[in-house]
Order: structure tokens, then C-alpha cells, then sequence
């Protein structure tokens, strides 16, 4: 992966610091409300060496060919068992999100630098990954809100759309376990009652129904198409990890009870 490295460099060295490659077709967005289980997907997804973990220092390791399947599998499970939704009364998806990935300030919001083209808060592995150069990597973008079209602020044409549907069952199920407080400023701040995205300009490449998080068949399965639909590397690896990821999960969700 030397060669990835001198490509990022070039890159970085001939690129406009206030230009993103809106036009990339390398993003894959997911679209689900909160708490509707997105981050295990993206994180399953994730595992493969053809997508990048929503953290910056995972994405720069595997653009310089740093990082393995293994590593990030122990990255994910290590970060997952600081997680109990019912112990803690909240939960913090590991830790990993598109600020993450994406930002030099990690508390900035990606949508707001997006509508404010405020891109020199783009870290140069993010600018990497959006550039013309960059034909092997997918990167994960998330968008909460049920409408997902160019009215919303939403702006990248050529990307990929995974779309979640029947998550109300999930979400109020999940949000019910949060500490009150936090709850209620949930329900009072995000939409999570949305059971199908509204996309009235495109058609999504996939869409992954909730209810399968009810059993692992499902789940694999679903996962599985997933890896095919997006030709993602490693699924022979990747399933008995994806397994036992899903099962901890589940438990650290109470989601198998």
C-alpha cells in the first residue's frame, strides 16, 4: 500500500483546501433514524479492507495498509464492551461517527460544515478518501432525518443509499431503556418515528429492514447482500466475527431477552 500513501500525498498537495469531490461515488449514506441499529451495520461493513471504521486514525491506518480485519474486529469489540444500553442507560455507538471520520474538530457537526462549506475543518484522510484518486475504499455517511433529497441538504449525487425501514418497534425499544431525561431530549430533538425514509429523488441501492435484527439468520443474511451488493472483501473472514459481534450486541441491548 505504498502506493496508496503517495497518491493520498498527492492529493493533498494538489488539492483545493476549500473544494470537496462532491461528485464521489466511493460514499455509501445510511439512512435511519437514531437507535435504529445503523452503526452495527456500518460497522460490519467495516471490517472489510474495502471500507473504512467511522474514526479517522482507523481510516488513515487502512489507507496506508496498516490495519487488518483482525485489528479492527478487536477495535470493535473492545469499544463495545464499554457499552450496556440498560446498566448505562445510554449508549454511545462505540464511540466512532461521522465527526469522527470525517472532522478536525470532533465536536463540530459534518452537516453543518457541509452547509456552511466550512471544508477546511476536513481532515486530509476524509479528503482522501473523497477524491477522484480513491477507486477501492468506501466511507460511511450518516443522515437521520426521514427526508433525504437536495431540499435537505443533501448533497452528494453519485453516492450509494442504504435505507432502513420498520424501525419504530426498535427505536422505542431501545429509547425506552435510556435515562429519562436523555430520553425525552431525544424524542424532543431527533425524529425517531419514522418507519420508511422518504426519498422522492432517487431509489435506494438497499434497504435493510430492521425487523431482521430480530434472529443472526436474518441478520447475516442481510449483511451478507450487503458485502455482495457493494463487492466488499473478506466476507468468509468476516462472518464468524460479524457472529460473535452480533451476539455480544445483542446482549449489550437487551435485545435477547
Amino acid at each position: 500500500m505504498e502506493v496508496a500513501a503517495a497518491l493520498r500525498q498527492h492529493i493533498n498537495n494538489r488539492m483545493d483546501p476549500y473544494q470537496l469531490n462532491i461528485a464521489t461515488n466511493r460514499m455509501i449514506v445510511f439512512h435511519y433514524p437514531n437507535f435504529a441499529g445503523g452503526k452495527f451495520i456500518i460497522n460490519c461493513m467495516g471490517l472489510s479492507s474495502s471500507m473504512v471504521l467511522q474514526h479517522q486514525e482507523y481510516a488513515h491506518a487502512q489507507i496506508e495498509g496498516n490495519l487488518t480485519m483482525l485489528e479492527k474486529y478487536d477495535i470493535l469489540m473492545s469499544r463495545l464492551g464499554g457499552e450496556d444500553i440498560k446498566k448505562r442507560q445510554w449508549w454511545s455507538d462505540l464511540n466512532l461517527g461521522c465527526s469522527k471520520l470525517w472532522l478536525i474538530d470532533k465536536t463540530k457537526s459534518v452537516s453543518r460544515a457541509l452547509m456552511n462549506k466550512d471544508y477546511d475543518n476536513f481532515n486530509d484522510d476524509i479528503k482522501f478518501l473523497f477524491s477522484e484518486v480513491n477507486d477501492s475504499l468506501w466511507f460511511p455517511w450518516i443522515w437521520h432525518s426521514r427526508m433525504l433529497n437536495k431540499a435537505s441538504n443533501f448533497h452528494f449525487p453519485n453516492a450509494r443509499v442504504v435505507t432502513f425501514k420498520n424501525n419504530i418497534n426498535l427505536t422505542n425499544y431501545r429509547t425506552s431503556l435510556l435515562e429519562e431525561s436523555l430520553k425525552n431530549e431525544i424524542r424532543d430533538n431527533t425524529d425517531i418515528t419514522w418507519n420508511h425514509g422518504e426519498l422522492p429523488e432517487r431509489v435506494p441501492d438497499f434497504i435493510w429492514n430492521t425487523e431482521w435484527f430480530d434472529n443472526e439468520s436474518t441478520t447475516m443474511n442481510g449483511i451478507e447482500s450487503l458485502y455482495n451488493l457493494f463487492d466488499l472483501d473478506g466476507w468468509e473472514q468476516a462472518e464468524p466475527l460479524i457472529r460473535e459481534y452480533y451476539s455480544v450486541w445483542t446482549e449489550k441491548n437487551c435485545l435477547n431477552t
